[in-house]
């Protein structure tokens, strides 16, 4: 069987996740999300609706009937010719993407991680919530509002404060330059009351906003569901001050060319033993949410408690398995093959 790759060249995950298919024979064709102008794709029905197509990618072409599974961990596409305007560059991504969604209702009935259709409930965030609750996890109190009086009672019945994070996903940022993304990354925020000054309350009708209950850390749970299987990590967040509020923001140490890297001293994680009730609910979240691979964030309170924050529809692992020596790369071309 052939395993179709559609992903950033630059995805940390590629190359274990490409050893451990060739590990159990499969093959596998790239396409290369960053390169767009060298790799081609056709998609055809014929009077009687039946499907026909190829792939071209750097490992030759590859027909539609011969691809039994899809992974597509980094399914948005970059333009990268030179000398477009950026109207020409978000058409030519735009209908790329288009192109990829339409590739994958048509084979819907194949193994897709994930399905391009559950990312809209995966990036829906008060939607998890309820879906969490409903499979008994605990979760904080969330509001998304324009309105200012919403906003300002709402931070006021918490002394802990307000987590200010982001509604949904990336998906509509995707005209927006990639290197602009990365720079300018929306890391959550700790509130207090103070911090409702007249001014931040006067912007709010501009966008909706998203506060939540601030829950105190202990540690940090990284939760992977990969098929059935489920892995976890605890973050050891509350050690340095660079990643209190939010794990995201690594301390860094600089290479001899001055470049930037996670300081792993710094940045430390081990692997969890999950209790069996946990990594079921875990699997039944995953299920619910049509996710067949997630990463889910979960809070560890200084009482012991375990409260869920959000299930993330393309959460990286490479990074917590090189630390943690979790084979979740193995897990998910299982899943892949299976």
């Amino acid at each position: 069987m052939t395993v179709l790759i559609v992903a950033s060249e630059v995805d940390p995950h590629l190359p274990s996740v490409e050893h451990e298919l060739e590990r159990r024979g499969a093959r596998w064709t790239f396409l290369n999300m960053n390169r767009l102008h060298r790799w081609g794709i056709s998609v055809a029905l014929d009077r009687r609706a039946a499907l026909r197509g190829t792939v071209r990618t750097g490992q030759g072409i590859t027909p539609l009937k011969d691809i039994e599974s899809v992974w597509a961990p980094s399914p948005l596409p970059e333009a990268s010719l030179r000398g477009i305007s950026v109207l020409e560059k978000a058409v030519i991504e735009s209908e790329w993407l288009s192109t990829v969604q339409n590739l994958y209702y048509l084979t819907s009935d194949r193994t897709w991680v994930n399905p391009l259709d559950a990312e809209m409930l995966g990036s829906s965030k008060l939607v998890q919530l309820r879906i969490a609750h409903d499979v008994g996890f605990e979760i904080p109190p969330t509001i998304v509002t324009t309105e200012r009086e919403e906003f300002a009672a709402f931070a006021d019945q918490f002394p802990s404060g307000v987590a200010s994070k982001r509604v949904g996903g990336l998906p509509g940022l995707i005209a927006v330059p990639r290197r602009v993304r990365r720079r300018r990354a929306y890391f959550t925020r700790r509130l207090s009351s103070q911090d409702m000054t007249p001014e931040v309350l006067s912007r709010l009708h501009y966008c909706p906003t998203q506060l939540q209950e601030y829950v105190p850390k202990s540690t940090e749970w990284r939760i992977y569901v990969v098929g059935d299987k489920v892995f976890g990590a605890e973050i050891l967040s509350q050690l340095e001050d660079e990643t209190v509020t939010d794990w995201r923001r690594y301390p860094v140490r600089y290479t001899a060319d001055g470049s930037p890297e996670l300081d792993s001293d710094r940045w430390r994680c081990h692997p969890l033993r999950l209790p069996l009730t946990f990594a079921d609910r875990c699997r039944r979240l995953a299920r619910k949410l049509r996710l067949p691979y997630t990463a889910m964030d979960f809070v560890r309170t200084p009482d012991g408690r375990l409260v869920f924050l959000e299930a993330n529809f393309g959460g990286t692992f490479a990074w917590i398995e090189d630390l943690t020596h979790l084979p979740m790369s193995a897990a998910m071309a299982d899943l892949l093959l299976a």
